[in-house]
Protein backbone atom coordinates (compact mmCIF):
# COMPACT_ATOMS: atom_id res chain seq x y z
CA UNK A 1 0.00 0.00 0.00
CA UNK A 2 1.35 3.41 -0.99
CA UNK A 3 -0.15 6.67 0.33
CA UNK A 4 -3.24 4.81 1.45
CA UNK A 5 -3.83 3.24 -2.00
CA UNK A 6 -3.74 -0.52 -2.51
CA UNK A 7 -3.47 -2.60 -5.66
CA UNK A 8 -6.83 -3.80 -7.00
CA UNK A 9 -5.94 -7.51 -6.67
CA UNK A 10 -5.32 -7.02 -2.94
CA UNK A 11 -9.00 -6.32 -2.30
CA UNK A 12 -9.98 -9.84 -3.39
CA UNK A 13 -9.47 -13.19 -1.69
CA UNK A 14 -9.56 -16.84 -2.73
CA UNK A 15 -12.94 -18.55 -2.67
CA UNK A 16 -12.79 -22.33 -3.09
CA UNK A 17 -16.27 -22.47 -4.69
CA UNK A 18 -16.04 -19.74 -7.32
CA UNK A 19 -12.34 -18.81 -7.46
CA UNK A 20 -12.22 -15.41 -5.73
CA UNK A 21 -14.36 -12.59 -4.36
CA UNK A 22 -13.89 -9.18 -2.74
CA UNK A 23 -13.03 -8.98 0.95
CA UNK A 24 -16.03 -8.34 3.22
CA UNK A 25 -16.62 -5.12 5.17
CA UNK A 26 -14.29 -2.87 3.19
CA UNK A 27 -14.95 0.79 3.96
CA UNK A 28 -14.13 3.29 1.22
CA UNK A 29 -10.85 1.55 0.38
CA UNK A 30 -8.80 3.22 -2.34
CA UNK A 31 -7.25 0.97 -4.97
CA UNK A 32 -5.28 1.48 -8.16
CA UNK A 33 -6.34 -0.24 -11.35
CA UNK A 34 -3.82 -1.65 -13.91
CA UNK A 35 -3.58 1.65 -15.82
CA UNK A 36 -3.05 3.73 -12.68
CA UNK A 37 -6.51 5.20 -12.07
CA UNK A 38 -7.83 5.31 -8.51
CA UNK A 39 -11.15 3.79 -7.52
CA UNK A 40 -12.81 3.26 -4.16
CA UNK A 41 -14.77 0.28 -2.89
CA UNK A 42 -17.08 -0.38 0.05
CA UNK A 43 -18.39 -3.92 0.56
CA UNK A 44 -21.03 -5.52 2.76
CA UNK A 45 -20.55 -8.34 5.27
CA UNK A 46 -20.68 -10.87 2.41
CA UNK A 47 -18.04 -9.07 0.35
CA UNK A 48 -20.21 -7.49 -2.36
CA UNK A 49 -20.05 -3.83 -3.49
CA UNK A 50 -22.01 -1.23 -1.51
CA UNK A 51 -22.80 -1.49 2.18
CA UNK A 52 -26.54 -2.03 1.60
CA UNK A 53 -27.74 -5.62 1.93
CA UNK A 54 -29.31 -7.67 -0.85
CA UNK A 55 -32.58 -7.75 1.10
CA UNK A 56 -32.75 -3.94 1.13
CA UNK A 57 -32.43 -3.54 -2.63
CA UNK A 58 -35.04 -3.34 -5.39
CA UNK A 59 -32.65 -4.51 -8.06
CA UNK A 60 -29.73 -6.95 -7.94
CA UNK A 61 -27.03 -6.87 -10.62
CA UNK A 62 -24.77 -9.84 -11.35
CA UNK A 63 -21.62 -9.33 -13.37
CA UNK A 64 -17.89 -8.72 -13.55
CA UNK A 65 -15.79 -5.55 -13.22
CA UNK A 66 -18.42 -3.38 -14.93
CA UNK A 67 -21.06 -4.49 -12.43
CA UNK A 68 -18.46 -4.05 -9.67
CA UNK A 69 -17.96 -0.39 -10.67
CA UNK A 70 -14.27 -0.96 -11.27
CA UNK A 71 -12.05 2.11 -11.27
CA UNK A 72 -14.76 4.53 -10.09
CA UNK A 73 -15.69 6.23 -6.85
CA UNK A 74 -18.92 4.99 -5.27
CA UNK A 75 -20.86 8.16 -6.13
CA UNK A 76 -19.79 7.83 -9.78
CA UNK A 77 -20.92 4.21 -10.23
CA UNK A 78 -24.24 3.22 -11.77
CA UNK A 79 -25.34 1.79 -8.39
CA UNK A 80 -24.06 4.66 -6.24
CA UNK A 81 -26.13 7.39 -7.87
CA UNK A 82 -29.12 8.87 -6.09
CA UNK A 83 -31.85 8.12 -8.60
CA UNK A 84 -34.68 6.78 -6.46
CA UNK A 85 -33.94 3.06 -6.81
CA UNK A 86 -31.76 0.76 -4.72
CA UNK A 87 -29.30 -1.29 -6.79
CA UNK A 88 -27.15 -4.03 -5.26
CA UNK A 89 -24.24 -5.54 -7.24
CA UNK A 90 -23.04 -9.09 -6.70
CA UNK A 91 -19.91 -8.87 -8.78
CA UNK A 92 -16.12 -8.88 -8.91
CA UNK A 93 -13.43 -8.06 -11.47
CA UNK A 94 -12.73 -10.95 -13.84
CA UNK A 95 -15.89 -12.99 -13.28
CA UNK A 96 -17.34 -15.02 -16.15
CA UNK A 97 -20.98 -16.00 -16.60
CA UNK A 98 -20.41 -19.38 -14.94
CA UNK A 99 -19.33 -17.76 -11.68
CA UNK A 100 -22.26 -15.36 -11.85
CA UNK A 101 -24.72 -18.21 -12.40
CA UNK A 102 -23.27 -20.02 -9.38
CA UNK A 103 -23.82 -16.89 -7.29
CA UNK A 104 -27.43 -16.64 -8.44
CA UNK A 105 -27.91 -20.18 -7.21
CA UNK A 106 -26.16 -19.45 -3.90
CA UNK A 107 -28.31 -16.37 -3.20
CA UNK A 108 -31.49 -17.73 -4.75
CA UNK A 109 -33.66 -17.19 -1.64
CA UNK A 110 -32.46 -13.61 -1.21
CA UNK A 111 -33.58 -12.78 -4.76
CA UNK A 112 -37.23 -13.47 -4.14
CA UNK A 113 -39.52 -11.00 -5.91
CA UNK A 114 -36.65 -8.79 -7.16
CA UNK A 115 -35.63 -7.48 -10.55
CA UNK A 116 -32.35 -9.14 -11.59
CA UNK A 117 -30.05 -7.56 -14.16
CA UNK A 118 -27.32 -9.78 -15.60
CA UNK A 119 -24.47 -7.69 -17.04
CA UNK A 120 -22.63 -9.71 -19.70
CA UNK A 121 -19.31 -8.30 -20.89
CA UNK A 122 -19.01 -9.34 -24.54
CA UNK A 123 -15.27 -8.68 -24.68
CA UNK A 124 -14.19 -11.64 -22.56
CA UNK A 125 -17.03 -13.29 -20.61
CA UNK A 126 -18.13 -15.56 -23.44
CA UNK A 127 -14.58 -16.74 -24.13
CA UNK A 128 -13.78 -17.34 -20.47
CA UNK A 129 -16.97 -19.36 -19.89
CA UNK A 130 -15.12 -22.14 -21.72
CA UNK A 131 -11.64 -21.72 -20.20
CA UNK A 132 -10.24 -22.90 -16.81
CA UNK A 133 -8.56 -19.53 -16.19
CA UNK A 134 -9.22 -15.87 -16.97
CA UNK A 135 -7.14 -13.19 -18.68
CA UNK A 136 -5.16 -12.63 -15.46
CA UNK A 137 -4.47 -16.40 -15.26
CA UNK A 138 -6.57 -16.95 -12.14
CA UNK A 139 -8.45 -20.24 -12.19
CA UNK A 140 -12.21 -19.97 -12.59
CA UNK A 141 -15.18 -22.33 -12.95
CA UNK A 142 -15.90 -23.11 -16.61
CA UNK A 143 -18.18 -25.16 -18.85
CA UNK A 144 -17.37 -28.35 -20.72
CA UNK A 145 -19.34 -31.01 -22.57
CA UNK A 146 -19.56 -34.32 -20.68
CA UNK A 147 -20.00 -37.81 -22.08
CA UNK A 148 -23.74 -37.34 -22.42
CA UNK A 149 -23.27 -34.26 -24.64
CA UNK A 150 -24.55 -32.04 -21.84
CA UNK A 151 -22.86 -28.95 -20.42
CA UNK A 152 -21.39 -29.25 -16.93
CA UNK A 153 -19.70 -26.78 -14.59
CA UNK A 154 -16.11 -27.69 -13.67
CA UNK A 155 -14.56 -26.47 -10.39
CA UNK A 156 -12.11 -29.15 -9.20
CA UNK A 157 -9.12 -27.29 -10.65
CA UNK A 158 -9.65 -24.11 -8.59
CA UNK A 159 -6.63 -22.93 -6.61
CA UNK A 160 -5.52 -19.78 -4.79
CA UNK A 161 -2.55 -19.23 -7.12
CA UNK A 162 -2.38 -18.30 -10.77
CA UNK A 163 -2.55 -21.05 -13.38
CA UNK A 164 1.09 -21.92 -14.00
CA UNK A 165 0.59 -23.30 -17.50
CA UNK A 166 -1.82 -20.70 -18.81
CA UNK A 167 -1.37 -19.58 -22.39
CA UNK A 168 -1.14 -15.91 -23.24
CA UNK A 169 -4.64 -14.41 -23.33
CA UNK A 170 -6.06 -14.19 -26.86
CA UNK A 171 -9.34 -12.53 -26.01
CA UNK A 172 -9.17 -10.03 -28.87
CA UNK A 173 -8.84 -12.82 -31.43
CA UNK A 174 -11.55 -14.90 -29.79
CA UNK A 175 -13.90 -11.94 -29.56
CA UNK A 176 -13.38 -11.24 -33.25
CA UNK A 177 -14.30 -14.87 -33.93
CA UNK A 178 -17.57 -14.67 -32.00
CA UNK A 179 -18.53 -11.72 -34.20
CA UNK A 180 -18.67 -14.13 -37.14
CA UNK A 181 -20.75 -17.20 -37.91
CA UNK A 182 -18.38 -20.10 -37.29
CA UNK A 183 -18.11 -23.46 -35.46
CA UNK A 184 -16.38 -21.63 -32.60
CA UNK A 185 -19.10 -18.99 -32.20
CA UNK A 186 -21.76 -21.72 -32.47
CA UNK A 187 -20.19 -23.51 -29.49
CA UNK A 188 -19.91 -20.26 -27.55
CA UNK A 189 -23.58 -19.40 -27.97
CA UNK A 190 -24.73 -22.93 -27.19
CA UNK A 191 -23.01 -22.46 -23.83
CA UNK A 192 -24.69 -19.05 -23.43
CA UNK A 193 -28.09 -20.68 -24.05
CA UNK A 194 -27.36 -23.23 -21.31
CA UNK A 195 -26.35 -20.53 -18.81
CA UNK A 196 -29.30 -18.24 -19.53
CA UNK A 197 -31.73 -21.15 -19.32
CA UNK A 198 -30.37 -22.12 -15.90
CA UNK A 199 -30.49 -18.52 -14.67
CA UNK A 200 -34.08 -18.11 -15.86
CA UNK A 201 -35.08 -21.24 -13.91
CA UNK A 202 -33.42 -19.93 -10.74
CA UNK A 203 -35.16 -16.57 -10.98
CA UNK A 204 -38.54 -18.09 -11.87
CA UNK A 205 -38.36 -20.37 -8.84
CA UNK A 206 -38.42 -17.38 -6.46
CA UNK A 207 -40.61 -15.00 -8.45
CA UNK A 208 -37.73 -12.82 -9.63
CA UNK A 209 -37.48 -11.35 -13.13
CA UNK A 210 -34.24 -11.76 -15.07
CA UNK A 211 -33.10 -9.12 -17.57
CA UNK A 212 -29.96 -9.58 -19.69
CA UNK A 213 -27.88 -6.48 -20.46
CA UNK A 214 -24.91 -6.90 -22.81
CA UNK A 215 -21.86 -4.65 -22.42
CA UNK A 216 -20.10 -3.87 -25.71
CA UNK A 217 -16.35 -3.73 -26.07
CA UNK A 218 -15.44 -0.07 -26.63
CA UNK A 219 -13.91 -1.04 -29.97
CA UNK A 220 -17.31 -2.23 -31.24
CA UNK A 221 -18.50 1.38 -31.07
CA UNK A 222 -16.13 3.03 -33.55
CA UNK A 223 -14.99 2.44 -37.11
CA UNK A 224 -11.32 2.25 -36.15
CA UNK A 225 -12.14 -0.20 -33.38
CA UNK A 226 -13.99 -2.51 -35.76
CA UNK A 227 -11.01 -2.42 -38.13
CA UNK A 228 -8.73 -3.50 -35.26
CA UNK A 229 -10.81 -6.67 -34.85
CA UNK A 230 -10.95 -7.48 -38.55
CA UNK A 231 -7.18 -7.66 -38.84
CA UNK A 232 -7.21 -10.74 -36.58
CA UNK A 233 -9.44 -12.68 -38.97
CA UNK A 234 -9.15 -14.29 -42.36
CA UNK A 235 -10.10 -11.82 -45.10
CA UNK A 236 -13.04 -14.02 -46.02
CA UNK A 237 -14.51 -13.87 -42.51
CA UNK A 238 -17.76 -11.92 -42.37
CA UNK A 239 -17.16 -9.80 -39.26
CA UNK A 240 -20.32 -8.26 -37.79
CA UNK A 241 -20.05 -6.14 -34.63
CA UNK A 242 -23.78 -6.71 -34.00
CA UNK A 243 -23.58 -10.49 -34.26
CA UNK A 244 -23.18 -11.20 -30.48
CA UNK A 245 -26.18 -9.01 -29.63
CA UNK A 246 -28.24 -10.59 -32.40
CA UNK A 247 -27.50 -14.03 -30.99
CA UNK A 248 -28.29 -12.92 -27.43
CA UNK A 249 -31.53 -11.43 -28.67
CA UNK A 250 -32.54 -14.69 -30.34
CA UNK A 251 -31.63 -16.77 -27.28
CA UNK A 252 -33.51 -14.42 -24.95
CA UNK A 253 -36.59 -14.52 -27.18
CA UNK A 254 -36.45 -18.31 -27.12
CA UNK A 255 -36.22 -18.35 -23.32
CA UNK A 256 -38.68 -15.47 -22.76
CA UNK A 257 -36.04 -13.28 -21.09
CA UNK A 258 -36.10 -9.47 -21.51
CA UNK A 259 -32.94 -8.35 -23.30
CA UNK A 260 -31.27 -4.96 -23.57
CA UNK A 261 -28.34 -4.48 -25.93
CA UNK A 262 -25.94 -2.04 -24.28
CA UNK A 263 -24.65 -1.17 -27.75
CA UNK A 264 -27.96 0.64 -28.34
CA UNK A 265 -27.35 2.97 -25.40
CA UNK A 266 -23.59 3.48 -25.15
CA UNK A 267 -20.96 5.18 -27.32
CA UNK A 268 -17.18 5.03 -27.19
CA UNK A 269 -17.27 8.36 -25.32
CA UNK A 270 -18.88 6.57 -22.34
CA UNK A 271 -15.64 4.66 -21.69
CA UNK A 272 -12.39 5.79 -20.12
CA UNK A 273 -9.54 6.70 -22.44
CA UNK A 274 -6.90 4.25 -21.22
CA UNK A 275 -9.10 1.84 -19.30
CA UNK A 276 -11.77 -0.41 -20.88
CA UNK A 277 -14.45 0.46 -18.28
CA UNK A 278 -17.17 3.09 -18.17
CA UNK A 279 -16.40 6.65 -17.18
CA UNK A 280 -18.75 8.79 -15.08
CA UNK A 281 -20.94 9.52 -18.09
CA UNK A 282 -21.22 5.86 -19.02
CA UNK A 283 -22.16 4.84 -15.49
CA UNK A 284 -24.85 7.52 -15.47
CA UNK A 285 -26.32 6.22 -18.72
CA UNK A 286 -26.44 2.65 -17.43
CA UNK A 287 -28.07 3.79 -14.20
CA UNK A 288 -30.76 5.51 -16.26
CA UNK A 289 -31.33 2.41 -18.42
CA UNK A 290 -31.93 0.34 -15.28
CA UNK A 291 -34.23 2.94 -13.77
CA UNK A 292 -36.22 3.30 -16.99
CA UNK A 293 -36.77 -0.44 -17.23
CA UNK A 294 -37.70 -0.69 -13.55
CA UNK A 295 -40.21 2.18 -13.63
CA UNK A 296 -41.74 1.87 -17.11
CA UNK A 297 -41.67 -1.88 -17.75
CA UNK A 298 -41.21 -3.84 -14.54
CA UNK A 299 -43.38 -1.77 -12.17
CA UNK A 300 -46.10 -1.27 -14.77
CA UNK A 301 -46.39 -4.95 -15.57
CA UNK A 302 -45.47 -4.54 -19.24
CA UNK A 303 -43.17 -7.57 -19.19
CA UNK A 304 -44.82 -9.77 -21.81
CA UNK A 305 -44.89 -7.18 -24.60
CA UNK A 306 -41.36 -5.90 -23.92
CA UNK A 307 -39.40 -9.16 -24.09
CA UNK A 308 -36.82 -7.69 -26.46
CA UNK A 309 -35.76 -4.14 -25.59
CA UNK A 310 -33.33 -2.54 -28.05
CA UNK A 311 -33.16 1.07 -27.08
Amino acid sequence: MLNGVTNWNEIIQYNSKIGWQPYPSLNDVKYQDPVGEIGTITTDSLGWPHSKAIEDSNIVVFGDSFAFGFGSKLEDTYYGKENGINIKPIAAPGYNMVQELMLMEEYREKLEGKLIFWFVCLENDLVENLKPYNSKNYTNPFLRINGDDNWEIVTEHLQPHKWEYAEEAKNTLHFAEICTESPYSKRVFLSVHFLLDRAKSICDSVGAELVVFTIPDKRQLSGDGVKSFKKHLDKKANFNADYPDDRFGNICRDLNIPFIAGKSHLTDEDYKIYDPHWNKKGNKKVSQVIKDYYTTVYKNGNKEKDIYVKG
